[in-house]
Parts: structure tokens; C-alpha cells; sequence
């Protein structure tokens, strides 16, 4: 735990431990200043963790999500039953608005802000993603590669940021940085 461990900060994190991965996981880091709350949604089957930041009488649904690059189409129907049920949970009103981050492994999928995100190749879970953030009016934000096969070169938007909170302007400054360390590959 001393190697996740940030000063100001609680780390509530999930660990993957299957026959399939023996290590990774998901981890939301909330700042000791927050009052927030862990929430269980449905999908309980994917690697995801869930809270509620709570910001004077509004509740933020705040996720964090891993798709591994071999998910079977089970994990991808998980993944948007997940998406699905985050907007049920706004319409209620048991939450104010959501933000959904985490590496989404969607490599066919170019995200452009101008005219929206296509796809490339086969139509599977690239489609029913999309069509799932449209449909639950959802915006992904990441407007740059996240993904560096090499210190010259940018792949691919594999990490994304989805939400709600575009149309009040409460999330407006992402900015992209290398991969931590030395590294010259990776997110």
C-alpha cells in the first residue's frame, strides 16, 4: 500500500486478482479536503470503482474504468450496462452529473472534437460504445493520443475522460503529458 500511498490523498482502488491477470486494477485517488462517498453500480464483474463526491447539496458520480485490449464481448456488454445505468442514476436524480475516466482499450476509435468520433475496422463494441455515450448524451473529452508507442510517434486515445459537466463549463483544462518516468512507450 506505501507504493500508492499520495500525501492529501485517500486511494480507493479495486485490484485484479483472476485466473486470467494476476495483477492491475482500478484506483480513484480523492482528496482528503472532499467529502465523498464509495457507490456500487450493477456491473460488478468489470474492473471499475465508483464514488459520490459531494460538493455543498450536489452529488458527483465519479468512475474510474479498465478495459483490457482481449475483453470479451461479455465484459464490453458489461461495460455499457455500466454506462447505461450511470445516466438511469442522473435522470433520478440520486446524482447530480458523472465523470467516467479510465483506459478504455478502443484503439479503432479516433476521437475528434469537431466532428465527433469515428471508427476504423470492425463495428463491434467501437459502435455500441458510441452509440451508448450519444444516446445517454455523454461527451468524452480526451482530445489527444494517450497512448506513445515510441518517444516520436503518438498512437492512439486509449484513456478517456466522459461526462456530463461540458454544457456549465466545469471541466474545461485537460492537458496531455508524457508517460511518467523515463519512459519512452506507454500512457
Amino acid at each position: 500500500d506505501s507504493v500508492v500511498t499520495i500525501h492529501g490523498y485517500t486511494c480507493l482502488r479495486k485490484d485484479e486478482c483472476s485466473e486470467r491477470r494476476r495483477s492491475g486494477g482500478v484506483a480513484l485517488y480523492m482528496s482528503e479536503g472532499l467529502t465523498w462517498y464509495e457507490v456500487s453500480l450493477s456491473s460488478t464483474h468489470i474492473q471499475s470503482i465508483w464514488c459520490a463526491v459531494c460538493l455543498g447539496k450536489e452529488r458527483i458520480l465519479v468512475g474510474c474504468v479498465y478495459r483490457p485490449p482481449d475483453a470479451t464481448n461479455d465484459y464490453d456488454n458489461e461495460i455499457i450496462k455500466m454506462v447505461v445505468e450511470a445516466r438511469r442514476r442522473l435522470d433520478i436524480r440520486e446524482y447530480h452529473n458523472m465523470v467516467l475516466m479510465g483506459d478504455f482499450n478502443l484503439p479503432s476509435i479516433e476521437w475528434t472534437y469537431d466532428s465527433g468520433p469515428t471508427y476504423n475496422g470492425a463495428c463491434g463494441i467501437q459502435t455500441a460504445f458510441i452509440n451508448t455515450l450519444q444516446d445517454c448524451f455523454f461527451e468524452q473529452l480526451t482530445q489527444a493520443p494517450t497512448f506513445r508507442l515510441n518517444s516520436e510517434h503518438h498512437t492512439n486515445t486509449l484513456d478517456l475522460i466522459i461526462t456530463d459537466l461540458t454544457q456549465d463549463h466545469r471541466i474545461s483544462d485537460i492537458q496531455h503529458f508524457p508517460p511518467l518516468g523515463n519512459l519512452s512507450r506507454g500512457h
